[in-house]
């Protein structure tokens, strides 16, 4: 008898029975199996844990309120949020135009501005968004310029 018939009786002897080739291969197929479902199962929770937490971390804030003002003049005035203090985007921000001009007030967008005019007041709420309020821009029209209370909320 050659090793393989040898080592087949040996198997045979220790574990009552005799281990075949479909044994083996049936035993191949489940660990594929088992390895694709882990794997498979993995892609499909990695970006609902992604999109989960960025949804919970734009539901939460701190609740701190950040007063300031803004003397506003023909040049364009920006406060950034991000890379200055607070370091931290608002959820909310309000508007008091002091006067004595209006003033053009945009939201992390330089191109996307509205007129606020003297003596009005605007509120912006990102509550529930998926982008913050990262920065602010300020202008007034030429030789104008306007003290505008901001209050903005982290």
């Amino acid at each position: 008898m050659g090793s393989g018939t040898m080592d087949n009786l040996a198997v045979s002897e220790r574990s009552g029975g005799s281990i075949g080739t479909s044994d083996i291969f049936k035993f191949l197929a489940t660990i594929i199996v088992v390895v694709a479902s882990v794997d498979l199962v993995s892609r499909f929770l990695r970006p609902t844990d992604t999109f989960l937490s960025q949804y919970i971390q734009a539901q939460s804030y701190v609740g701190v309120s950040d007063p300031r003002v803004v003397e506003a003049t023909d040049k364009l005035t920006y406060l950034d949020l991000i890379n200055e203090h607070p370091y931290t985007p608002w959820v909310s921000v309000s508007f008091l135009n002091d006067g004595p001009d209006s003033v053009w007030i945009a939201i992390n967008q330089p191109t996307a501005i509205y007129e606020l005019k003297a003596e009005e007041t605007a509120s912006v709420y990102r509550i529930g968004a998926q982008e913050r309020i990262s920065a602010i821009f300020f202008i007034c029209a030429a030789g104008e310029e306007a003290s505008i209370r901001v209050i903005g909320e982290y």
